[in-house]
């Protein structure tokens, strides 16, 4: 997540548009699906958000999302061939498309004094991630987190040039989607899709849905009206119905944006 936060001395414009590119990689281990941990990549991967900042406040909302490969660690991309003959046979590779979506909304107030170039600031996120991939032990398989979570930021400007940042979100409680035991909906009324929300859809506190969300953070501004940045974001999370699946997502985003009144 990028925040439009600079040195608080002569710093008249207070919200900013931007967009991001850059990578993901996660790991799963679904012990509801596969005895196997499987490794997914997505590159480019895309964001548009924006931001707006006063003495006081900060509010977020950032819209991303990739498309790339998952597949098992050890195994990657897998070949099977079969031979009727010398002259006919069946072959087809095992290769997974993977695609996330993320939205993420967040309001944040700060606490420190307003001259300070060290400042903090708290308040709450509230994060969406789809995650799907149409081949893990051969099935479909998707989780969609929705997640409610308290955050702090710390910052520090040095100057009017330069900004660095830390933030960190933890799941409070969750609404999470997963495929049902038997991975099949059943259902005589509704679509298979419609199904799936709602028989593999359950509200988790802290006991069955755990998530660590950590955002580091840099920024230059080019001129008065142009910003330009980096970001790091690592979340760990942990899920225990109908078996336990943990994840680990990493990505990397290059920033641009535009500040304006």
């Amino acid at each position: 997540m990028v925040y439009a936060v600079r040195a608080q001395i002569n710093r008249p414009k207070r919200s900013s548009l931007g967009i991001s590119a850059g990578w993901q990689q996660m790991k799963f281990f679904d012990q509801h699906a596969s005895p196997l941990i499987y490794k997914a990549t997505a590159s480019p991967r895309l964001g548009v958000y924006y931001n707006h900042q006063t003495d006081r406040s900060i509010f977020n909302v950032k819209v991303s999302g990739g498309v790339g490969t998952a597949n098992p660690e050890r195994f990657g991309a897998r070949d099977y061939q079969i031979k009727w003959s010398d002259t006919s046979g069946f072959h087809y590779q095992v290769a997974s498309q993977f695609i996330n979506a993320n939205i993420q909304t967040t309001y944040l107030r700060r606490l420190s004094p307003l001259n300070s170039k060290f400042s903090t600031w708290v308040g709450g996120t509230i994060n969406e991630s789809a995650y799907y991939a149409d081949e893990v032990a051969n099935f479909n398989w998707f989780t969609n987190t929705v997640d409610f979570s308290p955050a702090l930021l710390f910052n520090y400007a040095a100057n009017n040039k330069h900004y660095l940042g830390v933030k960190i979100d933890f799941a409070s409680i969750g609404v999470l989607t997963r495929m049902v035991y038997s991975f099949f909906p059943k259902s005589n009324k509704d679509k298979n899709v419609v199904a799936l929300f709602e028989q593999g859809t359950k509200v988790a506190s802290i006991n069955k849905y755990q998530k660590v969300n950590v955002v580091f953070d840099y920024k230059y501004f080019a001129s008065n009206s142009i910003a330009l940045g980096a970001d790091y974001q690592v979340k760990w999370f942990r899920y225990t119905r109908p078996k336990t699946i943990k994840a680990i997502d990493n990505s990397m985003n290059l920033n641009i944006e535009y500040l304006f009144h």
